[in-house]
């Protein structure tokens, strides 16, 4: 549309041109020329007035209208007569790639404006060759810049683009180390530990409690000191005492007590002959 627009213009300014300049010079041929037509068809006429209305018109209007809104985030890329916009990240991605895999290349960085859709492009780009021709590198750039932006991507460039080459030593370089990544998709068990419970008779109380023994006890009996003078004290029978434990029964749960057991030794003489005597 532009060149249709500028043929129009300079046809235009021809014309008024040559009509300016007739009108002043040589009036008289013009007027010669103006009653000559009087002689032409009126068919005629008109079908030359509308060509020239239509031809003016219709400038008026390629003049006038406004012009194609563009992405103002994207670049414009004609092709096959449609119109369409490549966003600048894409148009990014794609450079980066392509300026990476040229030889010597270590890293490279692209800033990529939009100006009236054609493409204003910057590197900057990292050579690991300290030796290498720069002007021969930046030839090997700029190949591969026109073969993404004009054949894969057929965008336009604005102007030339700007290349920073910077030469640094292979050792010098450090490769980044990116940190791992945890994938949501993966599902960790976590581990349990199960522990052996415990016996049942463990927590249940003995069924036979045994109660503690007390300490057997010995009763003594002191002598009267008359029976001693008298020579007619016996001692007395030593009673020994022994208690038995008192155990449950998980049976029939009776508990049977032992008897006490009084075992009395009579050393001399009975109870009735001791009576005899102390009388």
């Amino acid at each position: 549309m532009k060149i249709v627009r500028r043929v129009l213009t300079a046809l235009l300014e021809i014309v008024l041109v040559v009509v300016v300049t007739a009108l002043l010079l040589v009036p008289d041929v013009v007027a010669q020329i103006v009653q000559s037509l009087d002689n032409v068809a009126f068919i005629i006429r008109l079908l030359i007035a509308a060509l020239l209305d239509a031809l003016l018109l219709g400038l008026l209007y390629f003049q006038l209208r406004p012009e194609r809104r563009l992405n103002e985030n994207g670049l414009m890329v004609k092709a096959s007569g449609a119109v369409t916009d490549v966003s600048i990240e894409s148009a990014r991605e794609r450079i980066l790639k392509a300026v990476s895999n040229v030889p010597d290349v270590a890293s490279a960085d692209a800033r990529v404006r939009a100006t009236n859709g054609k493409a204003h492009i910057e590197l900057d780009v990292v050579v690991t060759n300290p030796n290498v021709s720069v002007p021969a590198k930046q030839q090997e750039i700029s190949r591969a810049l026109k073969q993404v932006i004009n054949k894969q991507l057929g965008l336009q460039m604005a102007e030339q683009p700007i290349i920073h080459i910077e030469l640094r030593d292979a050792k010098s370089i450090v490769p980044e180390v990116s940190a791992p990544s945890m994938s949501t998709s993966s599902v960790v068990t976590p581990s349990v530990i199960v522990s052996t419970p415990l016996s049942p008779m463990s927590s249940v109380p003995p069924a036979f409690p045994v109660e503690p023994m007390p300490l057997p006890t010995s009763e003594v009996i002191t002598p009267d000191k008359a029976d001693v003078g008298n020579g007619t004290y016996s001692p007395p029978a030593q009673r020994t005492v022994s208690w038995s434990t008192r155990i449950a029964s998980a049976d029939d749960e009776s508990i049977s007590d032992a008897s006490v057991a009084v075992n009395d030794e009579v050393l001399s003489g009975d109870s009735d002959s001791r009576r005899s005597s102390e009388n």
